[in-house]
């Protein structure tokens, strides 16, 4: 796993690429995931592990492309965005691969970003200017 989000100098395209990232790792990691959200259930070093991983998913990365926004001038501030709007793209994308269990097509991660994602950061920066 690489150490830093995707840059591709746009948040659009940062957001959009991040969560692509994402539905391939979980692809490729589909023969571990059933024994991981097994151990999950069970009080061991491991599933502490596993829920300390999972308490704001996709946060961190999410912030780091949210401050790169800021910074270019694209975005007032990724400061005053609420963490559970931070987290929205991945969590949602995760419910797609882990709930609905089918991998979202590159329009459902537009639409995610496009219709919901983006949007709700204009509103909220909106309210914080």
């Amino acid at each position: 796993v690489p150490n830093e989000p995707p840059d591709t100098g746009n948040l659009r395209s940062d957001v959009i690429a991040l969560l692509r990232f994402i539905v391939r790792r979980m692809h490729e990691l589909a023969p571990v995931r059933q024994v991981l959200a097994a151990e999950q259930g069970a009080d061991t070093e491991l599933s502490a592990y596993l829920a300390s991983r999972n308490r704001e998913p996709g946060g961190d990365w999410m912030r780091t492309v949210l401050d790169r926004a800021a910074r270019r001038g694209e975005i007032d501030s990724a400061a005053s965005l609420p963490d559970r709007l931070v987290a929205l793209p991945v969590v949602l994308v995760l419910h797609e691969l882990l709930m609905a269990r089918r991998a979202p097509s590159d329009a459902d991660l537009e639409e995610i970003v496009d219709l919901l994602f983006l949007p709700l950061v204009m509103l909220q920066q909106g309210r914080h200017t």
